[in-house]
């Protein structure tokens, strides 16, 4: 689907900037792909722009020994 690979086009491109985590606000019918996709619910729904929105993340890369 060409939907799953720009979520992981996006993902591996904040990974490759060094980030350690990402977060989105999902619309609630679609918070079952992104969990299939790896990401994870972060908060409550809650309204965006009007609209039930999910807060979601997604962890980019473990941690180091040192907890960065």
């Amino acid at each position: 689907l060409l939907g799953a690979e720009l979520v992981r086009f996006a993902v591996a491109s904040a990974r490759a900037r060094g980030g350690a985590r990402m977060i989105a606000m999902i619309q609630v019918p679609n918070v079952r792909f992104f969990t299939e996709l790896g990401w994870r619910p972060a908060g409550d729904v809650e309204p965006y722009h009007g609209v039930d929105h999910r807060p979601m993340d997604i962890e980019l890369a473990p941690l180091s020994p040192q907890g960065r």
